[in-house]
């Protein structure tokens, strides 16, 4: 197993509100230990900038908006470099916010791109309505969603994982992050078709012995990926529940004081690349940590 990646680059997207300015600076820490360059990025949505021009008439309106963007992502971008130490660059975009990111993140290579889970308009929408699963759905670089102070250190990191290929990405990319944090390998198994293998006239003590061979496997897997990853073994808690994946997953955050949760963007029984398994959906939606959704690589 290959050690955790080195980040290069970070694409931090801003909508400029003071509510986002958490998810800047957590770009901005972690530029800062790992060396990675930095880029600040606020997309203006081109809908409300026809809508402007049809109103006023007036190209000119746009023109002081656009400025007036510019003036304040330099005006952050300064106090980042003061605060951090961290050279940054700037980038103010028109068009469809969601394809704006999609395309920087590219242009530069983004080894991860950082969203703020609050914010004013098209930002909040991006992150916490549909509009954040088309963007996870598309995304090809692992994207890190900030709902905490960025003042707060990474302590504890919860990984879902399901011995796929995600899991051993999330697992690289979570480690470099949180170099310090301990490292939560949590995977939820069950009995395959339980309530129908009742209804079929399986007693309890037929169960239970299918139990404990699923639990067996699972946690000879679970072993094995930490054997796998011994480059951080020593920060790894292995933690096996019997439980649905997501029910698992909430319990487990609230419990153990969770600060980041990382997760693949598929599992293993995704069949397409392009959907977004519903159990990292709804960790998107509804964990209260920072949440860091990682691509396959």
């Amino acid at each position: 197993m290959s050690d955790a990646p080195n980040l290069r680059s970070i694409l931090a997207a801003t909508d400029l509100s003071p509510a986002s300015r958490d998810a800047v600076a957590r770009a901005a820490s972690i530029a800062a230990a790992t060396g990675a360059r930095l880029e600040l990025l606020h997309a203006i949505s081109a809908g409300p900038l026809d809508e402007l021009r049809r109103m006023v008439g007036d190209d000119r309106a746009i023109e002081r908006l656009r400025d007036e963007a510019v003036a304040a992502l330099d005006a952050l971008a300064r106090e980042l470099r003061e605060r951090h130490a961290v050279e940054v660059a700037l980038e103010v975009r028109t068009g469809r916010v969601l394809d704006e990111i999609m395309i920087e993140s590219e242009a530069i290579a983004a080894d991860l791109v950082v969203l703020g889970a609050r914010g004013e308009s098209t930002l909040r929408q991006l992150v916490l309505g549909t509009t954040a699963e088309r963007l996870l759905r598309r995304a090809r670089r692992p994207m890190l969603i900030v709902r905490r102070p960025a003042g707060r250190v990474w302590r504890r990191v919860l990984l879902p994982v399901d011995f796929s290929p995600w899991s051993d990405a999330a697992i690289r990319v979570a480690s470099a992050l949180a170099p310090e944090a301990e490292l939560l390998l949590l995977h939820a198994w069950q009995v395959p078709f339980e309530p129908k293998l009742r209804q079929a006239g399986l007693d309890d003590d037929a169960i239970a012995a299918l139990g404990a061979k699923v639990e067996a496997e699972a946690q000879r897997l679970l072993d094995a990926l930490v054997a796998a990853h011994r480059s951080v073994a020593a920060r790894i808690t292995p933690v096996l529940r019997r439980d649905a994946p997501w029910a698992a997953i909430a319990a487990a955050e609230r419990e153990c004081d969770v600060d980041l949760v990382a997760i693949g963007k598929h599992g293993r029984g995704a069949v397409e690349e392009l959907l977004l398994g519903s159990v990292t959906k709804g960790v998107v939606a509804t964990s209260s940590a920072d949440v860091l959704v990682v691509t396959r690589g």
